[in-house]
């Protein structure tokens, strides 16, 4: 099982990977920067109403939102040093 959830991930990556390549090709890096972290928007909703399902009783501790809020300044530093 554990084989197939990883050749799914790398699969689903590597095909994510095709989109972006080829929305590069039809507009600047800039936006499909923009619009790739605007439509992660409602993934991530759609990740809130499916975890229950997956992994049954989870819960956000203060640890996590600490460094995942952490990781989201170093990207919005990230992003805006590269339109710089």
């Amino acid at each position: 099982m554990i084989y197939f959830l990883v050749v799914s991930i790398l699969l689903g990556w590597g095909i994510a990977g095709c989109f972006d390549k080829a929305a590069v090709e039809s507009s600047c890096p800039k936006t499909v920067l923009v619009l790739f972290h605007l439509f992660s928007i409602p993934m991530a909703i759609g990740l809130l109403l499916a975890l229950p399902f997956i992994y049954g009783t989870w819960q956000l501790t203060s640890g996590v939102i600490f460094w995942e809020g952490l990781n989201g300044v170093a990207s919005v530093i990230a992003m805006l040093a590269y339109f710089w």
